[in-house]
């Protein structure tokens, strides 16, 4: 009913462990009312189950991807949000994405409180490559994304490398990699 994540208390508490009660709010994990995932959550979540699975991920309006290259778009755009933007832009962003979404209108509040919404966020900038008001955003993001220094979100699909992920050193994506990105500019 909170919406909150699903959490377990820790094993140092004397609280009972009762795993279909939620702990923030007390409510019955059993008998609340459901909140049906999007089609467009369930479609991206699939793709990428199976794109893990099998190393090749197909999005609808692009073509196939590998499972680092679909990775890397991801944390680019993902990335480019919370990096490479000011609180404003990230403001204005939202605001359309509510504005255009197909969700029902919520809080802002509420983007990125579960894996849900932000599953949602990426099938609404994948939606209709390229040519859908989502996918102009989403196009905007790779742009600035692909401009920047990429160390500070995409170490995960990096080659190894000695050192602390974060630190200053120039890391960036294999070549292959950033060719594909950049196509997808030219869509």
């Amino acid at each position: 009913m909170c919406r909150c994540g699903i959490r377990v208390s820790k094993l140092s508490v004397s609280a009972p462990f009762s795993p279909t009660t939620c702990n923030r709010c007390g409510e019955s994990l059993l008998t609340s009312r459901q909140r049906i995932a999007h089609p467009a959550v369930t479609g991206l979540q699939e793709a990428l189950l199976r794109g893990k699975r099998e190393g090749v991920t197909e999005i609808a309006g692009l073509w196939a991807f590998t499972w680092r290259e679909f990775v890397a778009l991801i944390d680019i755009l993902l990335g480019t949000v919370w990096t490479h933007t000011t609180m404003e832009e990230r403001g204005r962003l939202f605001l359309r994405y509510e504005y255009e979404s197909l969700e029902e209108p919520r809080p802002e509040t509420h983007f990125y409180d579960c894996r849900h919404d932000s599953l949602r966020f990426l099938a609404w900038l994948f939606d209709g490559w390229p040519n859908t008001p989502g996918s102009s955003v989403g196009r905007d993001l790779l742009w600035k994304g692909l401009s920047h220094r990429r160390n500070r979100f995409s170490h995960h699909v990096l080659p190894r490398w000695k050192g602390h992920p974060w630190s200053p050193s120039p890391h960036d994506f294999e070549l292959e990699i950033m060719a594909r990105l950049h196509r997808l500019l030219d869509v």
